[in-house]
């Protein structure tokens, strides 16, 4: 058997007003209590292809659809299909449908900075052990992702089937009955294009992105998750119309100037130069995680964002257009441990 993350290794021991201990609260006030502006949704009326296409996508304004007011978020099968209501919990869970795909390979990403979360992933792994009905893929590609050493490896990233998902989803929901930590787990940046034929046709591409632009569409993907989730702030280097499915995700979004000056702040800091046009492993973890989260989302009376940030709240069946350039950092918000999904076509 392969080396493996165990308890007992030395894996284990190993600009706005933000209050962090505070939860997202809704009304006026925005996430976490800061005074960050919040982007409106816009009126239903001008939510057409056309009025879209004339006044926003040419004119690069980023947009917010709220569900009831011509989001095309709801129009996408996936929205009721994918997640059914799990009432002895009270929350959501992956639907009967959506679990028949359990062989498909997805990318996932783990991230685990804590000793109390590399410990559980240990435990997965003695949970995988356990299972009378062990899935040998599930095993063989956790063990090839923790196999050897990983001093200072806090983010990790594997293929696996769908059903890891819903394994971890169920391991999670007996360590935190014991008050232990669950596992993070994040299928991140998967191609509509590698699911099933059936999961692809329950979220068609949005008319809007099919005809407000060019038509050429440049990437997809699904975004399902474990509360909390966390992309650092980058910016894509196509327009991108966001949609979310489950859950409520959190977006501070920055003008270009704006994000321009603070992620070269924060690279002057750091020594060195990047190329912050896309989602990068090496903004996942370490010093440059840890200051791109502290500058946009930490930040204090004396070290606020800079102007021209804004945040947006998505809840089921909301979206929002982020045009080019445009600098955005993107949380999962909620209890941990709830269910979180989105779904993003990059276009022209």
């Amino acid at each position: 058997m392969p080396k493996v993350f165990s308890v007992n290794s030395k894996w284990v021991w190993h600009m706005s007003k933000t209050a962090p201990s505070r939860r997202y609260m809704s009304g006026n006030v925005s996430f976490e209590g800061n005074k960050v502006p919040q982007l409106a949704h816009l009126p239903k009326e001008h939510t057409t292809v056309e009025i879209f296409r004339e006044q926003l996508f040419g004119s690069k304004k980023p947009t917010v659809f709220g569900n009831d007011h011509g989001s095309p978020a709801p129009l996408l099968p996936a929205l009721d299909k994918w997640f059914s209501k799990d009432l002895r919990n009270a929350s959501t869970t992956l639907s009967e449908y959506f679990c028949q795909f359990r062989d498909a390979m997805v990318p996932y990403e783990i991230y685990a900075p804590t000793p109390a979360q590399k410990e559980s992933l240990a435990l997965f792994r003695d949970y995988l052990e356990k299972e009378q009905t062990q899935d040998k893929i599930i095993t063989r590609s956790w063990d090839s992702c923790f196999t050897g050493p990983a001093d200072g490896q806090d983010f990790f990233q594997l293929h696996a089937p769908l059903h890891l998902f819903t394994e971890v989803l169920k391991f999670n929901d007996v360590v935190r009955k014991k008050g232990l930590q669950g596992v993070s787990l994040y299928i991140a940046q998967c191609s509509i294009a590698e699911l099933p034929q059936a999961l692809q046709e329950d979220i068609p591409t949005p008319e809007i992105v099919v005809h407000a632009g060019k038509g050429d569409i440049y990437g997809s993907s699904i975004w399902l998750g474990i509360t909390p989730t966390y992309t650092p702030l980058h910016r894509d280097p196509n327009p991108n119309l966001f949609c979310q499915l489950s859950g409520t995700k959190v977006v501070r979004l920055m003008a270009p100037r704006a994000g321009d000056w603070l992620f070269r702040q924060i690279q002057a800091e750091l020594q060195r130069s990047g190329n912050s046009r896309i989602r990068t492993d090496e903004m996942m973890q370490g010093e440059e995680r840890y200051k791109l989260h502290q500058a946009v989302w930490e930040a204090g009376p004396d070290s606020p964002v800079p102007p021209g940030t804004y945040e947006v709240v998505l809840n089921p069946g909301d979206a929002m257009f982020i045009p080019t350039h445009y600098w955005h950092s993107v949380k999962s918000v909620g209890e941990s441990g709830d269910l979180n999904a989105s779904v993003n076509w990059w276009f022209r």
